[in-house]
């Protein structure tokens, strides 16, 4: 694995709801090093037909702490990479091999 792969800084947070649901509490899980994929064009134009956000994946490096994170509800995640939020819609062990971790989240316009 090439470690200059992972060159961008991304923060991932968790989205937590208060009792009332009205409001909702942040907390951060921290900031990773990551390699940012566009989709490929078939996968492009199938998104584009859904919604204009744009989508992209992240690969991180895997570690124990992403465990938790890997068995949690993604839709309750967000991450922020050069002032834009992502909401997370998946993540997957790529391969189950334990050595990256290929996160995919839609930008919001």
């Amino acid at each position: 694995m090439n470690p200059a792969r992972f060159r961008h800084r991304i923060e991932l947070f968790q989205r937590i709801s208060t009792v009332d649901d009205l409001l909702q509490e942040i907390e951060s899980w921290g900031k990773l090093w990551a390699d940012i994929k566009t989709i490929k064009g078939s996968e492009y134009i199938e998104a584009a037909q859904e919604q204009q956000n744009k989508t992209t994946r992240f690969i991180v490096r895997y570690s124990k702490s992403l465990e938790q994170f890997l068995q949690a509800e993604k839709t309750s995640f967000e991450i922020i990479y050069k002032g834009v939020t992502y909401d997370v819609k998946d993540a997957m062990n790529d391969d189950e091999m334990n050595k990256t971790v290929t996160i995919v989240a839609e930008g919001r316009v």
